[in-house]
């Protein structure tokens, strides 16, 4: 009986895998996926069942591959270079430890952001002056405000709004997204017509700014934030500051009017 050489081999790779003496290369003469005396490593299943291996998830060297009982081939990417996956507990199918500690509540990172985002203004007063910190402070704002905005869009957040009560429910998505402890959020507004009016008495910039001792000369980025969310809305920024913590009035009064682009 003959035999031509793809038969054979066939033959032998089969029988070596039955056996589970196949190598991986790059693994230390271990296969990973098909040696029974080595733990398996999870991806979250619940109910014992063992899932398929997620893309980006494993540790062989780079182009290292093997193939899983159903003959599919199975590519591991060097995502985490040099790890043996017995080593992979705890590790999400993204590549990233699920163990590291990260701060309880988003909360604090947006509050840091703001943080980070006064010193900057700070030191551009320091550096260039008040006037030319202010107009560049309103520059940034309108660009975050918008941007802010788009992506809201973008990941179907939010939808451009068909009336002022739309608008204002949309205002409070971005405050909630933007700033932290629920500030604005619970504001009180009223409405007259295509016009509503928020009635704000708290804001952590005019305390920091209060505490800094730069009130006489700041200006609010909320309108250059405003700004640009309503230009990402396709609307017509038409919104005034009646009344200003910043300017002594004991409480802000912001006038805001639904004007789509034509």
């Amino acid at each position: 009986m003959v035999f031509n050489g793809t038969v054979i081999l066939t033959i032998v790779l089969y029988m070596g895998y039955k056996k589970g003496s196949l190598a991986v290369k790059g693994f230390d003469g271990l296969n990973p996926g098909f040696r029974r005396a080595q733990p398996r490593v999870s991806t979250g299943s619940t109910q014992g069942v063992r899932q398929a291996q997620p893309r980006g998830f494993g540790t062989l060297t780079p182009g290292g591959s093997t193939r899983s009982p159903q003959g599919v081939r199975q590519v591991y990417p060097e995502v985490h270079r040099g790890v043996h996956p017995e080593l992979c507990r705890g590790v999400h199918p993204t590549g990233h430890y699920m163990d590291i500690p990260e701060f309880p509540s988003i909360d604090t990172v947006r509050r840091l952001w703001w943080l980070h985002d006064s010193f900057w203004h700070a030191a551009l007063v320091k550096e260039l002056g008040f006037e030319r910190a202010n107009r560049i402070n309103a520059e940034v704002a309108e660009k975050i405000g918008r941007m802010i905005t788009d992506q809201l869009l973008r990941e179907k957040v939010i939808e451009r709004p068909r009336s002022i009560q739309d608008l204002m429910s949309i205002f409070k998505v971005f405050w909630k997204n933007t700033f932290f402890d629920g500030l604005y959020i619970n504001d009180p507004i009223t409405y007259d017509g295509n016009t509503a009016t928020w009635y704000g008495s708290k804001c952590y910039v005019y305390e920091a700014v209060k505490k800094a001792d730069m009130l006489d000369h700041y200006e609010c980025g909320c309108k250059p934030l405003r700004d640009g969310a309503m230009k990402a809305l396709r609307l017509k920024p038409l919104h005034e500051i009646k009344e200003s913590l910043v300017k002594g009035d004991g409480r802000c009064v912001i006038e805001i009017t639904f004007a789509p682009e034509k």
